[in-house]
């Protein structure tokens, strides 16, 4: 099976009339990537759009993932279990950030 990561891409959150920010991304999404990370540490190709606010991030394997914009990520860093989703805000906009898994058996 391949170890794999969605990352999703988007502008903003919801704002509801009245001004309350909601916790729900604002579709259609800027891009998508899917990282396979079966043979070792990879991350997104391209660094996020220079408009990304905020990522959702959906894995099929445990793992540990980094933030950073030439990701090299360990099983010491953030993690995240079978079929996790998780969303993650990124700042500032127009970072050149990109995201990196690694395989983490460490933890399910």
């Amino acid at each position: 099976m391949a170890l794999l990561a969605i990352v999703t891409e988007f502008k903003s959150h919801l704002v509801l009339f009245g001004g309350q920010v909601t916790q729900v991304a604002v579709e259609p999404p800027l891009a998508e990537q899917v990282v396979d990370f079966t043979s070792g540490a990879q991350s997104i190709a391209n660094p996020f759009n220079d408009a990304t606010t905020l990522v959702r991030i959906k894995v099929n394997a445990p793992c540990s993932l980094q933030f950073a914009t030439a990701p090299n990520p360990t099983t010491s860093m953030q993690v995240m279990g079978t079929s996790d989703t998780e969303y993650k805000g990124v700042s500032p906009p127009g970072s050149r950030l990109k995201v990196g898994f690694i395989s983490n058996t460490n933890f399910s």
